[in-house]
C-alpha cells in the first residue's frame, strides 16, 4: 500500500498539465500513488495523462462525466488507498520535496499538515508570496498555545488556509468520518471541507515552506461569474446542514458560519438578476431566523449581526441586497 495518495482533478488543461505531472513523478518521497481523474476533458488532457501512467505504473487514471471538480475530487478520494492523502490542482505544480517535508512533518498525533506556496502570476510571468503569510503564521503559533481546540483561532486559521492543495490529510479521517466534497456546488466547497475535517482533526501542524506553486490566472471565476457567486453562498448552506447532521454545536464555528455566510449575501448583491436574488431572498428569509433561534449562546456582536440582517431583508426586501453590499466589510 502506498504511503501517499496523490489526487489530481483534470479538466481540459493540457497546456500545463505536463509541468503538474512532472512535478510529481520529480518528487524526492517515491512512496506514493497518483490518481488521476479526467472529468470528461475534450482536448487532449486525457492521451497525456495515458502517456504518464504508461510509464511510471504509480500513475492511475479514472474518466467521469464532466461533473466538476468537487465530484472529481470525491471519485479520487474513494479510489485512493494511501495512509495520507494530497490534492493537486491541475494547473499548479510542486515543489521537489514537497511530499517529503510534508510527509516528514506529520506524526502519528497529527491529522493534517500544511506548507505554505508561491503565487505564479501568468500574466506577468512573476512568482508572489502568499499575501496571508504573516497572519497564517502567527495564527499558527496562538493555536499552539491554545487548550481548547474548538476556539476561533482554528476556524480564523482555517479560513486563511481554506483551499485543500498544498495539505497532506491522513486518509482515515476522511474516510471513517464520510467527509466529502458538496458535488452539487461548484464553488467555495474546499473550506466547508476542511471545516469538518478539522472537527475531527486531533492536531494541524503549519510548516512555513513554499511547497506548492499556485496559478493565479488573469481573474478569478467564481468573482465574475453570477452562479458561481451564488453557488458560493449556498456552499455554506450546505456546510451549515452537514455540521448539524453530525451535531457539532462549536459556538466558534457557528460564529464563523454566520460571518461566512453574511459576507456571501453581500458578494451576490452586486450582477445577479433579480429572478436569483428572489429565490436566495426567500431562502434568507428562511434560514436567518433559524440561525438566530439555534443560536442562543453566541456572542453579543454576532447576535446583533443576525437580528440586523432579518430586519434589513424583512424591511427591505431585494433592496437589502444593496444595503448589504454597502455593509459587507463592516458584516464579514
Amino acid at each position: 500500500m502506498p504511503t501517499i495518495s496523490i489526487v489530481i482533478p483534470v479538466y481540459n488543461v493540457e497546456k500545463y498539465l505536463r509541468q503538474c505531472l512532472d512535478s510529481v513523478v520529480n518528487q524526492t518521497f517515491s512512496d506514493f500513488e497518483c490518481i488521476c481523474v479526467n472529468d470528461g476533458s475534450t482536448d487532449n488532457s486525457l492521451s497525456i495523462l495515458q502517456e504518464y501512467a504508461t510509464k511510471d505504473k504509480r500513475f492511475k487514471i479514472f474518466s467521469t462525466e464532466n461533473k466538476g471538480i468537487y465530484s472529481t475530487r470525491n471519485t479520487g478520494i474513494s479510489h485512493s488507498i494511501g495512509e495520507y492523502i494530497t490534492f493537486i490542482d491541475s494547473d499548479d505544480w510542486l515543489v521537489s520535496d514537497y511530499l517529503e517535508k510534508l510527509y516528514a512533518n506529520i506524526t502519528i498525533n497529527d491529522d493534517v499538515v500544511i506548507c505554505s506556496f508561491k503565487i505564479y502570476k501568468t500574466k506577468d510571468n512573476l512568482f508572489k508570496r502568499d499575501p496571508n503569510f504573516e497572519t497564517i503564521n502567527k495564527l499558527y503559533k496562538k493555536l499552539l498555545a491554545q487548550k481548547n481546540k474548538y476556539t476561533e483561532n482554528v476556524f480564523q486559521f482555517t479560513n486563511f488556509t481554506r483551499a485543500v492543495w498544498g495539505k497532506l490529510y491522513r486518509s482515515s479521517v476522511i474516510k471513517n468520518n464520510n467527509i466529502m466534497f458538496f458535488d452539487n456546488i461548484r464553488s467555495s466547497v474546499d473550506y466547508g471541507f476542511n471545516i469538518i475535517f478539522n472537527m475531527y482533526a486531533k492536531n494541524i501542524v503549519f510548516i512555513t515552506d513554499e511547497l506548492y506553486i499556485y496559478r493565479k490566472q488573469v481573474s478569478s471565476i467564481t468573482s465574475n461569474n453570477e452562479y458561481l457567486r451564488i453557488d458560493a453562498f449556498y456552499s455554506f448552506i450546505e456546510l451549515m446542514k452537514d455540521l448539524e447532521n453530525r451535531n457539532f454545536n462549536s459556538n466558534a464555528v457557528k460564529q464563523v458560519c454566520i460571518d461566512n455566510l453574511l459576507y456571501r449575501i453581500g458578494k451576490i448583491s452586486k450582477n445577479v438578476s433579480k429572478q436569483n436574488r428572489q429565490e436566495i431572498l426567500q431562502l434568507i428569509n428562511k434560514i436567518l431566523p433559524d440561525m438566530s433561534n439555534n443560536s442562543k449562546h453566541i456572542g453579543f456582536v454576532y447576535k446583533f449581526k443576525l437580528k440586523l440582517s432579518i430586519f434589513i431583508f424583512r424591511n427591505f426586501n431585494l433592496t437589502g441586497f444593496k444595503i448589504f453590499r454597502i455593509l459587507k466589510n463592516i458584516i464579514h
